[in-house]
């Protein structure tokens, strides 16, 4: 009987040494389907947790490897993808498929691995390789491989990647050799498969590159052309802007199921396993302990204007949302799709889930109320409490108003008329939603900001933010974990 270390050597033998980590991976899962002791079910589903069954399908096309008594085919052309695992003798064969990307059609790839970018890095845990780390996870890109992997390509997370950012710097240009080297490797890889590479030069100019990387050729893009690069916020924020952008123009249809994109949104840790959505948008760490408006003004906003971008060039029309998320994150989200973008959402609210609808200017939920005029300011607070017993949160916000000395010259305070209540049902939440939007629409000055305090479900948070289109400026605040005093968390101007 075959061991894997047997199927380990052939499959060295006849892959390019740049997928020889990936052998590894595979070898121990046919040897136990060679012998029995694998099913075909569960040798597709081990073989795709890989992340890198594609990448095998697609360097073996065509051959039939024998090891010892046992037989790998693997197909060629239309049928790339398909493995046939039995003996020589052509007994006890099981045939399966394998998603090598491609979809049947080179112009349409699925993803090996959602929204997965690999960074390539001088220094791993520098702190410009963190920084870009960082913008990438704040606009929904997964990172590979980790900050404590070595400087050199790493090829097993190359090969799983979707799009590839390199930062070369002057640190870079002192070892020519292995930068040559290290981008021979990227090279190779792109021949196998669409990877969209996008370059920062991080103090280099584009003539020091010439003869290293092929700037400007298809499938490679400069994030500053015509400038010597750096790694300034705004530099970091459109170089992360340009690969969701290339990651997009190559494998949208992958992304998609339909017209519909599936999104992880976390500032918090969650209980489970955060599972594999097309786009993870990963603003934990951030989060820690909490962002100031400069904060949002460089980093979120930005990362979640970026993702609008990207997507609206897809044939997207619906999010469908699982989150554990901070309420002004959620405004913040769904202000970025709002419902002028034409993009809904369906959204993970406890055990149900609850969907946007389109603005109902009859919605009474709350019945008919005024706000209180409290001095000549032009600003309105909208003070919506659903969650928190009555009157805590408007306490809350007159202390806030007082310390800080906001200009509002009216209030607006908004409780259920049936008391708080964490049970809210999807029809309410949207009743609620469009009501909050008929009434800014009906109370906020010209000159005025509407301050958004708010006690209540995420999902209506999210709501809120999908029905606010141009009433803004709002400015929303948060109640940071341990503490009993606002904080302003983001600002929404023109997103």
């Amino acid at each position: 009987m075959q061991s894997a270390d047997e199927f380990e050597r052939t499959l060295r033998a006849v892959l390019p040494p740049h997928l020889h980590e990936l052998a590894a991976l595979v070898a121990p899962l046919f040897a136990e389907a060679a012998r029995g002791a694998l099913g075909i079910d569960e040798l597709r589903r081990r073989l795709t947790a890989t992340g890198q069954a594609g990448a095998i399908a697609d360097a073996l096309a065509g051959r039939q490897l024998s090891v010892g008594e046992a037989m790998l085919s693997f197909g060629a052309g239309a049928q790339t993808g398909d493995v046939r695992i039995g003996d020589v003798a052509g007994r006890d064969v099981i045939t399966l498929n394998i998603n090598t990307g491609r979809l049947g059609s080179p112009e349409a790839p699925t993803l090996r691995r959602p929204g997965s970018v690999y960074l390539y890095r001088e220094e791993p845990a520098g702190a410009s390789a963190m920084a870009l780390r960082l913008r990438l996870q704040l606009r929904g890109l997964a990172v590979t491989p980790g900050p404590d992997a070595p400087p050199q390509i790493h090829h097993a997370a190359l090969a799983s990647a979707a799009a590839c950012l390199l930062h070369i710097s002057e640190a870079s240009l002192a070892d020519e050799k292995g930068l040559k080297r290290n981008m021979d490797v990227i090279k190779a890889e792109k021949l196998h498969r669409p990877l969209p590479v996008v370059v920062v030069r991080d103090g280099v100019s584009a003539r020091e590159l010439r003869g290293l990387l092929p700037l400007g050729d298809d499938g490679w893009t400069d994030a500053e052309p015509g400038a010597i690069g750096s790694l300034s916020n705004p530099a970091m924020n459109r170089a992360a802007k340009a690969v969701l952008a290339a990651l997009f123009e190559t494998y949208a249809a992958g992304l998609l199921d339909g017209e519909t994109l599936a999104m992880g949104f976390y500032t918090s840790q969650p209980r489970g396993e955060i599972g594999t959505p097309a786009l993870l948008v990963d603003w934990r760490s951030v989060y820690q302990p909490y962002p100031n408006p400069d904060d949002w003004t460089d980093l979120l906003l930005p990362a979640l204007t970026d993702l609008r971008i990207s997507l609206g060039g897809t044939a997207m029309a619906q999010i469908e949302l699982s989150a554990l998320a901070r309420l002004s994150a959620g405004v913040a989200l769904g202000y970025a799709f709002r419902s002028v973008t034409r993009t809904s959402f369906r959204m993970r609210q406890g055990p149900a889930w609850w969907h946007t609808a389109a603005h109902d200017p009859a919605a009474r939920p709350f019945g008919q109320p005024e706000p209180a005029l409290v001095g000549p300011g032009p600003d309105l607070s909208v003070e919506l409490n659903i969650t928190q017993p009555t009157g805590k949160l408007s306490a809350d916000v007159t202390y806030h108003i007082d310390a800080v000395g906001l200009p509002v010259g009216r209030r607006l305070r908004l409780e259920l008329p049936g008391g708080p209540t964490a049970q809210l049902a999807e029809a309410d939440a949207q009743a609620i939603a469009s009501q909050v939007r008929t009434l800014i629409q009906a109370h906020k000055q010209r000159d005025g900001v509407t301050h958004l305090f708010m006690a209540a479900p995420f999902g209506l948070a999210l709501m809120i933010g999908w029905h606010l289109n141009t009433l803004t400026p709002v400015q929303c605040y948060e109640m940071p974990e341990g503490t009993t005093r606002y904080e302003p968390a983001c600002r929404l101007d023109r997103l």
